[in-house]
């Protein structure tokens, strides 16, 4: 595998609710180490009602 030169974390994840208890952020976080992935995974509280809102403000990040 290649090594990263510069200094910006892929960030993965799902939009939920509730996600407070979801535990796949551990196993998931414990994968990428292993793998020596610099990948972050997010749990996001997001209502359904508002899921359209979050898409969009997900998209500005490219």
């Amino acid at each position: 595998m290649e090594k990263k030169t510069d200094f910006k974390s892929e960030l993965v994840g799902v939009f939920g609710h509730p996600v407070s208890e979801n535990p796949t952020v551990v196993m998931v976080e414990a994968a990428f180490k292993e793998l020596g992935l610099d990948w972050r995974y997010l749990t996001i509280e997001v209502r359904p009602e508002d899921l359209a809102d979050a898409v969009n403000g997900l998209r500005a990040f490219h």
